[in-house]
């Protein structure tokens, strides 16, 4: 057993060595005993590992630093800033290379211009739906790797601190609310915002609990039963001053957690109203809030002025500073306006015919 998301592995002239990912640090292995002998904290997000001299070099992706380790001592790393994210790292004549992505800020900026069909008459993230708009907008206690391809769907935490483990025989879930962060209105985020969150989910018609059902929750069956009386306070126990947020099942569920990535969980701020919220939008909390919303015509997102980026993996910054999505087009007119230069991203998806035209016209 080493630490979360264990990534690179290098063998050395002392054991091999194993970055991971999501706790930020390196364990080394001693083979000879088959476990790990030191932990050693290193940046954010280990990517890649190598040997160079009488030391161990790390990349670390999400904080842009390469961590160098004394292997004879397993002292405390020492980092050294690069210009953008490092991802490589390899030994060319005794001496450590690492490769980095292009600078990040070269991408900052301008306008994304996306092409839908509808969202409803309601942007309230009770709904089933836009699931691209609400994660552009809001988060939860956890939330998946925000990258491409299969890396993609990796659980990671957002604003919990960290991925707890299930105790009391799988049936109850700790989290730790992490510190600092703000909705776009100002107020900070608590940790009775996410029971807040469950309980309006149960109180509106038509929502996601509504139709989803099957919470192992303690009190969501009676909630499922009378929405309108809906109390989740022992099956979702929450302390302000501690930032703790516990689940308690009546039966073991391992797929609570990526249920906790869903939309309907995502924390409120009080005073967020008991009933569905319509066209105005839920204060943010992610890199961008609302502006304006036109059922059936436009969307607009502009930044978030009090998000900062708490943990890139799960919540990074976006590159836009604004976001035009234009509403009530088909998805064949969604392709040509992307085609003809006017849109740059279809929010719907493409499918049957339209793929295998697309697919011969631009290989």
């Amino acid at each position: 057993h080493v630490g979360n998301q264990p990534g690179a592995v290098a063998v050395g002239p002392d054991g091999v060595w194993v970055a991971n990912t999501l706790d930020g640090t390196v364990s080394r292995i001693d083979p000879d005993i088959g476990s790990v002998i030191d932990v050693i904290p290193v940046g954010l997000g280990p990517s890649a590992i190598a040997f160079a001299g009488d030391s161990v070099w790390v990349t670390n992706e999400f904080d842009g630093t390469v961590s160098q380790v004394d292997i004879d001592t397993d002292s405390d790393a020492h980092s050294i800033a690069t210009v953008s994210a490092p991802r490589g790292a390899a030994t060319v004549g005794g001496a450590p290379w690492v490769s980095v992505r292009g600078v990040v800020t070269s991408h900052r900026g301008g306008t994304l211009r996306v092409v839908a069909s509808d969202l409803g008459d309601s942007i309230d993230p009770v709904f089933p739906g836009a699931d691209w708009l609400q994660i552009t907008t809001n988060d939860g206690l956890v939330g998946f790797k925000r990258v491409g391809g299969q890396d993609g769907l990796t659980l990671v935490p957002n604003l919990a601190i960290s991925l707890p483990t299930p105790a009391d025989a799988g049936k109850t879930y700790r989290f730790k609310l992490r510190e600092g962060i703000r909705y776009s209105s100002g107020v900070p985020v608590r940790a009775s915002d996410f029971r807040l969150a469950f309980e309006r989910g149960f109180r509106i018609e038509d929502s996601y609990l509504r139709q989803y059902g099957g919470l192992t929750i303690v009190g969501a069956a009676e909630c499922t039963e009378s929405p309108e009386t809906c109390d989740l306070s022992e099956g979702i126990e929450t302390d302000d001053a501690a930032g703790t947020i516990t689940f308690h099942l009546i039966q073991p569920d391992p797929s609570l957690i990526y249920k906790l990535a869903l939309p309907f969980t995502f924390a409120v701020p009080p005073g967020t109203p008991m009933t569905d919220v319509g066209t105005t939008p839920v204060p943010a909390t992610g890199p961008y809030m609302i502006d304006e919303y036109v059922a059936g015509d436009r969307l607009v997102l502009v930044r978030n002025p009090e998000f900062h980026e708490w943990y890139a993996p799960a919540r990074p910054d976006g590159y836009p500073d604004r976001i035009e999505v234009t509403l009530g087009l088909s998805i064949g007119e969604q392709v040509s306006e992307v085609e003809q230069g006017r849109a740059d991203w279809v929010a719907d998806s493409i499918t049957g015919e339209t793929i295998e035209n697309l697919v011969t016209q631009y290989a």
